[in-house]
């Protein structure tokens, strides 16, 4: 009975922070949503945009704002991001604010941080959630890959 108010609670609270009536699917078609945080800010990566290089990943992360971020007129950035999956470290190359969800409208700034490494090994953060997608999705995506060029060659064979 107490899970039915809250999911109740949580339904009548959504409609108002404007995720089930301003953000249609299809405005995300190119994101995978990974996680929301205890502000209910929710994140996405842009898995088409994950790519290695010299033993590191480099992928964008998209992060949807329910309210206006601290009264800037921002509603959501995209972050660039460096990975190593090995330390589970991330850096950020360069983010850029928007005026909407979903990383659209109008750019507000741009910022681009002294390169440093973050530690985000500690299992359930957010940081965590999101280093963990993208390293397992580059790792089955080498496989896939691998087995589509194995099927290749025993099609030229047969």
């Amino acid at each position: 009975m107490i899970m039915i108010k809250k999911l109740t609670l949580l339904l009548l609270l959504f409609p108002c922070l404007g995720y089930s009536i301003e953000n249609k699917h299809e405005d995300y078609d190119n994101w995978e949503f990974i996680v929301y945080d205890k502000n209910i800010n929710f994140y996405y990566v842009n898995t088409s945009l994950i790519k290695e290089k010299k033993g590191l990943l480099t992928y964008a992360e998209l992060t949807d704002y329910p309210i206006d971020f601290e009264d800037k007129g921002e509603m959501s950035h995209i972050s660039l991001v460096v990975a190593d999956c090995e330390n589970k470290n991330i850096s950020l190359y360069k983010r850029f604010f928007f005026k909407q969800r979903g990383g659209k409208g109008e750019i507000i700034r741009s910022l681009k941080p002294q390169p440093e490494w973050m530690d985000v090994s500690t299992p359930n953060t957010v940081g965590n959630f999101i280093i963990s997608f993208v390293c397992e999705f580059n790792s089955m995506t080498k496989k896939f890959d691998k087995i589509k060029k194995q099927l290749n060659r025993t099609r030229e064979d047969v």
